[in-house]
């Protein structure tokens, strides 16, 4: 039901300084489609972390996008901790194994404490890059697309921003940090 639900007509419907992001499904969005999209400039971009005929994927639009990383939404330490643990967890209940609220003890958090003196959405940024560098996938991607595979397998170690204590001086962007998920630091 949702094969190309993003198609020309979807597409076409958005603003022009509308951005759309791709992390749940690669047939979502037609690929052809966001190309065109992209070509005319009828959005002001796009991020695609899932690809359709994945790992065989569109270079053209590679190209035209402004961040391209290897199907990586789940690949967080998080993501992985959690699909184990509700693998686990079902096998217990059908078995019977009384493991029914086993979650990995061993998941490593993050070395240190962030800090911004930074203010407004230049703060926010600051500290989204100190927890992700995506740049790194995204030039690993453009610049090897035939290691699609490779590149998912050998993910670097990532933590979801819920892990990490924040201290910012800014306080309008102290507000959308913790929004994120961000815990803060007095």
């Amino acid at each position: 039901k949702t094969f190309h639900l993003a198609d020309e007509a979807f597409l076409k419907a958005m603003k022009p300084s509308a951005f759309i992001m791709n992390t749940c499904r690669g047939e979502i969005i037609c690929n052809g489609s966001l190309q065109q999209a992209q070509e005319k400039k009828e959005i002001a971009g796009a991020v695609i972390d899932v690809w359709e005929n994945e790992p065989g994927i569109n270079l053209d639009l590679v190209k035209l996008v402004d961040l391209v990383t290897s199907h990586i939404a789940g690949y967080s330490a998080d993501g992985k901790a959690t699909g184990t643990s509700m693998s686990v967890q079902a096998l217990s209940r059908f078995f019977d194994f009384g493991m029914d609220d086993w979650f990995p003890e061993n998941v490593p958090m993050p070395e240190k404490n962030l800090t911004t003196e930074l203010s407004g959405m230049a703060a926010v940024k600051d500290v989204i890059r100190q927890t992700y560098a995506m740049h790194v996938d995204d030039k690993a991607l453009r610049e090897t697309p035939e290691k699609f595979e490779y590149n998912r397998g050998h993910y670097m170690l990532r933590r979801e921003f819920h892990n990490y204590s924040v201290k910012v001086a800014d306080k309008a962007a102290a507000e959308i940090i913790e929004n994120l998920g961000f815990e803060l630091l007095s």
